[in-house]
């Protein structure tokens, strides 16, 4: 896309203009490059897939949290699940919640992009907006808001986001969801085994589940 100047100075985008930038940005990543994207598609997850894979053979993190496939909007289970298997196996770290529905990219704790466009799943039909913006100090509290985990404060976050936050299914191994309920935040096993945790944010920074006790949560 052809760039408008005033985007350059003043850091606001328009979805054609999002992706050059954004490639731009995470090309030149040193650590980690973090995607939180209300929905997924394996059209937009073809198109990263090259670049993902180069990013992670230079040794960047890449971790994408996105909604499960059930609740991955018009797209079809089966398609939704092939994203995310997509990604997992060029090498990203996964994790999905229920209600995800920020749009937010973190590169190395310092270049942040955010607005109204799903990462993993724009397309040119709709008309969106984001805004980049630079420093640690906002990349961290941004970092910080979206731990799942409510004790990591922002001078705690550096280098955070980019970590696993849900476990898989003890039960059936696939990829776990984190929910809230009356009792808190749960994982929940994505497939249909049935399998539920309730998750202790309080005693470790790596959110290790306990078994639910009594009825489980809604």
């Amino acid at each position: 896309a052809n760039l408008n100047l005033e985007s350059l100075q003043d850091g606001v985008f328009t979805q054609a203009e999002f992706d050059p930038v954004f490639l731009s940005d995470a090309s030149q990543a040193k650590k980690s490059i973090v995607i939180y994207s209300g929905f997924i598609t394996p059209t937009r997850i073809a198109h990263y897939e090259n670049f993902f894979r180069s990013c992670i053979a230079k040794g960047i993190a890449i971790r994408c949290v996105t909604r499960p496939p059930s609740r991955n909007g018009s797209m079809s289970v089966a398609d939704s699940k092939a994203a995310l298997d997509k990604l997992e196996q060029i090498g990203c770290v996964v994790d999905t919640r229920w209600d995800i529905h920020e749009k937010l990219v973190l590169i190395d704790d310092e270049v942040v992009w955010i607005g109204s466009l799903n990462p993993l799943s724009h397309t040119s039909s709709t008309s969106e907006i984001m805004i980049r913006t630079t420093g640690q100090d906002v990349a961290l509290q941004l970092a910080s808001f979206m731990s799942i985990n409510d004790t990591i404060k922002p001078d705690q976050a550096k280098g955070h986001s980019c970590k696993k936050e849900n476990p898989n299914c003890p039960e059936c191994s696939s990829r776990s969801v984190y929910r809230k309920g009356r009792f808190g935040g749960f994982w929940e096993c994505e497939s249909t085994c049935g399998w539920k945790e309730n998750i202790n944010k309080h005693t470790s920074s790596t959110n290790k589940p306990s078994k639910l006790k009594g009825e489980a949560p809604a």
